[in-house]
């Protein structure tokens, strides 16, 4: 299971230090300079605006939060599923002995079977 988990946050670091944190930075600098330019156009309009944006970042962080779980119910049943393929491959001639190829096979699917439920989920959220 640490090898699997390890694997899993080392590529989710990679992804968020190369694409996310660029994405981030735009998007950031995009929405200083629409209200600079609105307040440039019409200050009592933006103002009006202003008064949303509280309710926004209400809505997002609600919303963070459950990807964020959902990520994190992913990323168990991953490990789960790769503890299971490293224990099985461990022991193979054990596993080959007793003819249980049919079974951990099943058993491997099961577990795989949540994690993509985990990962429909979140990409619903």
């Amino acid at each position: 299971e640490l090898s699997s988990r390890l694997s899993a946050d080392t590529q989710l670091v990679q992804a968020i230090m190369s694409e996310k944190m660029a994405n981030l930075i735009q998007y950031s600098c995009c929405f200083v300079a629409s209200f600079v330019f609105a307040f440039w156009r019409s200050w009592r309009l933006t103002l009006m605006m202003l008064t949303i944006v509280p309710v926004l970042l209400i809505c997002g962080g609600i919303f963070g939060r459950m990807v964020q779980n959902a990520t994190a119910q992913g990323q168990t049943a991953y490990a789960g599923a790769g503890a299971t393929a490293q224990e099985v491959l461990s022991s193979i001639r054990t596993v080959h002995a007793f003819n249980g190829m049919e079974r951990e096979a099943a058993r491997y699917a099961r577990q795989l079977f949540a994690a993509e439920r985990m990962g429909i989920r979140k990409g619903i959220t």
